[in-house]
């Protein structure tokens, strides 16, 4: 299943000590890339701090380039992954060039740049700024790597340089997503690429937008098999169809009160499922849990249960999830003191 954990929030958001998503926080060797909301944030940053964990933020603010370097262009698999990312967006649906065209490009101005982190993003300004004429000069002047060469690179190399104008279609494009990391200023911590192994990339609900390197970085995270987390407040709509991806790299979290059908759709899709004992009615959790393995409600009842939960006090609950763990149906909580799950006693 495409969706390796689906967590069901109360209406309004806990704090970031008792959410599924803080156990994401943690050093290990897998990539990942959360979307959290933006209320989560400072409390993210503040616990990466005290855990000695880098962390990359990319807002508004802060926009590191980790599409355009030497880790990805130079990379064949991984440079197709990420033309493969530019021809998802609907930015791409009008363009006058082709994906071919678009990856030689690329590594021709990996070719021309000095291999450094910004190198290929310097290159890009240079050449969206530059006129007609001198452009022509620049990509003329590009000197091929054997190591890096790919086929007809030389023969394109001839074409882009008389043919500005097409040359100038891909830059432009380019530069709608690229072009504000390009004025950004320098960081003073070492990037490497979105799916370096161990990186922890975080940007806020606010700026996934359709058509935005945030969106690209995304779809290029998706399809380079990433770990993702999708926050309760990102656009649902802009995440659906990459669910479609055969890849068990997804956590996505949803307020209670969201569309029923979302949810639905989404719980059918989860290998595991957490739902907030805040939550005073677990229909859909109990729904998922027939679904998964019957045999786990073999002592249950709905009704026993949304009882439970309204007559106990309320605090007894908070940052508590139903769950399912080894066929058993138990409550659990993150421990973000110990960096683990603690399983409290199956529920009667």
């Amino acid at each position: 299943m495409p969706i390796r954990q689906f967590v069901l929030e109360p209406p309004v958001s806990i704090d970031w000590n008792h959410r599924p998503i803080s156990s994401q926080l943690k050093l290990d060797k897998n990539s990942k890339l959360l979307i959290l909301n933006d209320s989560s944030i400072a409390d993210l940053d503040k616990c990466a701090e005290k855990k000695h964990i880098n962390v990359v933020f990319c807002n508004q603010a802060k926009r590191p380039e980790l599409l355009l370097i030497p880790e990805v262009v130079g990379d064949n698999q991984k440079l197709n992954t990420l033309v493969d990312t530019y021809f998802s967006l609907g930015l791409s649906h009008n363009v006058q060039f082709s994906r071919g065209s678009l990856t030689l490009l690329l590594r021709i101005m990996y070719c021309a740049s000095d291999k450094s982190y910004r190198g290929i993003l310097n290159i890009l300004r240079k050449w969206f700024e530059a006129p007609k004429n001198k452009l022509a000069k620049l990509i003329t002047e590009v000197k091929i790597d054997k190591k890096m060469a790919l086929p007809k690179i030389d023969k394109a190399i001839l074409t882009f340089a008389k043919a500005t104008d097409y040359t100038e279609n891909i830059l432009n494009f380019l530069w709608k997503l690229h072009g504000a990391n390009a004025w950004s200023k320098k960081s003073k911590k070492e990037i490497n690429s979105l799916n370096t192994a161990g990186q922890i990339t975080v940007m806020p609900a606010s700026v996934f937008k359709e058509n935005t390197y945030f969106y690209a970085l995304f779809i290029y995270g998706v399809k380079s098999h990433i770990e993702v987390y999708i926050d309760s407040d990102v656009s649902f709509a802009l995440v659906q169809p990459y669910l479609k991806v055969k890849a068990d790299t997804f956590s996505i979290a949803r307020y209670a009160n969201s569309d029923s059908a979302e949810l639905a759709f989404i719980a059918s899709k989860a290998e595991n499922m957490l739902s907030s004992a805040q939550i005073p009615d677990q229909s859909l959790f109990f729904a998922w849990l027939a679904y998964k393995d019957t045999a786990a409600l073999a002592d249950y009842s709905l009704k026993d249960i949304n009882r439970l939960l309204s007559v106990s006090p309320y605090v007894t609950y908070v940052g508590m999830y139903f769950t399912l763990i080894k066929s058993q149906f138990c409550l659990t909580q993150y421990d973000i003191t110990k960096y683990h799950w603690s399983t409290h006693e199956t529920v009667k």
